[in-house]
């Protein structure tokens, strides 16, 4: 009997410490979660670029020689700003100087011609008009008249000769002059040099019928600079001119420009059928920025539908499908539905369901973080 009751005692003492095991090493651990505290700001309800935008001028110019030849001198670099009416390059010119100086001699020859052909016809003229009272008196022949005559036509054809030779030899010096004119590029507005793809000594020549050679200087005018930028079709119907914007530029990492939406195109992008676009520009609010840039830039564009100031928020990565968040009860995650309003990628609006300073759970990257499950905050 005594027996027996030990053997009881063991068998008790032995489902007790499988318990204590089973307890101890088979429960349900809590995961590590991390929170976040609901709290008040600004929400934006935005519209962003499909692709990257780029900063472009509404004034450029991309400006070659119009004649070939050898740079003998370029005043500008890449970046410089000028003034409209500057010297920027110039060819050697030397022949094409030699040209205008000899048109302008043949001119000068020209106008002496007309001056000597009107003085000869001016001549024969008055002895015509004295030899035709004589020729009536028939004091001389008619014949000798009709010398005088003809004298008097020839001179007067001669001066019209002259005179068109004068017109040929203008023609000459102001295709001499034009010619010479196209050995030098001048800034025709003022701006920045935004590209030289030329050098002193480089032998250059005109873009021949048909083919494209990029241009020797590229500049624009900083005054007039906005950002292109293509939006998703599905977006079209909300972006209005008038819109604010935000600006960001590759080259200014850490800040944004505000500005507003310009113009929006009346047409849509079908390049890639699949991701149809359509482009707007966005100007800037303070045109001292401009000088920032240079066209062709690369720039984001956000177009801010809406903005809510002070109004409670959560990540948006916070919420899960059906518009509910997981909240800690007791030790364990429920599901909360909430009301949301204005989202973004970063925050959404909460209307109902949660106040300021409730914790929600935003560690949703672990498959075991879900409704029921035990936790602590990490």
């Amino acid at each position: 009997m005594k027996r027996f009751i030990k053997v009881l005692i063991w068998l008790a003492v032995a489902a007790v410490a499988i318990a204590a095991i089973k307890f101890f090493f088979f429960r349900e651990k809590p995961i590590p979660v991390s929170v976040f505290k609901t709290e008040r700001g600004a929400v934006e309800e935005l519209v962003v670029n499909s692709h990257a935008g780029t900063i472009k001028s509404r004034q450029r110019a991309q400006l070659s020689p119009g004649i070939s030849g050898t740079v003998a001198e370029l005043t500008v670099r890449k970046g410089d700003f000028v003034e409209k009416g500057m010297l920027l390059l110039r060819l050697e010119d030397s022949e094409y100087r030699a040209g205008v100086e000899q048109a302008e001699k043949n001119l000068i020859a020209a106008i002496s011609a007309v001056n000597e052909a009107r003085l000869a016809l001016e001549q024969s003229e008055r002895e015509l008009k004295r030899q035709r009272p004589l020729a009536e008196e028939g004091a001389i022949p008619a014949a000798t008249l009709e010398t005088y005559e003809s004298r008097r036509d020839i001179a007067k054809a001669s001066l019209e000769s002259a005179e068109a030779r004068i017109k040929v030899a203008r023609a000459q010096l102001d295709g001499a002059k034009s010619t010479l004119a196209k050995t030098r590029i001048y800034a025709p507005f003022s701006g920045v040099i935004a590209e030289i793809s030329t050098e002193v000594g480089e032998w250059l020549s005109p873009s021949p019928p048909g083919v494209n050679i990029p241009a020797v200087i590229d500049m624009a005018d900083l005054d007039s600079i906005y950002v292109s930028a293509p939006l998703d079709e599905i977006d079209l119907a909300k972006v209005k001119n008038g819109l604010p914007v935000r600006i960001s530029v590759d080259a200014f990492p850490d800040s944004d420009f505000l500005g507003y939406v310009y113009r929006i195109a009346p047409y849509v992008l079908d390049i890639e059928k699949q991701n149809r676009t359509f482009e707007i520009e966005a100007v800037f609010n303070d045109p001292s920025v401009h000088k920032l840039f240079l066209p062709g830039a690369t720039a984001d564009v956000e177009v801010i539908l809406e903005r809510h100031d002070n109004v409670l928020r959560i990540p948006t990565y916070a919420i899960l499908e059906e518009d509910k968040v997981l909240v800690i009860r007791n030790g364990k995650l429920a599901a909360k539905k909430i009301q949301i309003g204005l989202k973004n990628w970063e925050f959404t609006e909460i209307v109902e369901g949660l106040s300021e300073g409730d914790e929600v759970v935003v560690s949703l990257d672990r498959a075991e973080v879900k409704e029921g499950a035990l936790v602590f905050v990490e």
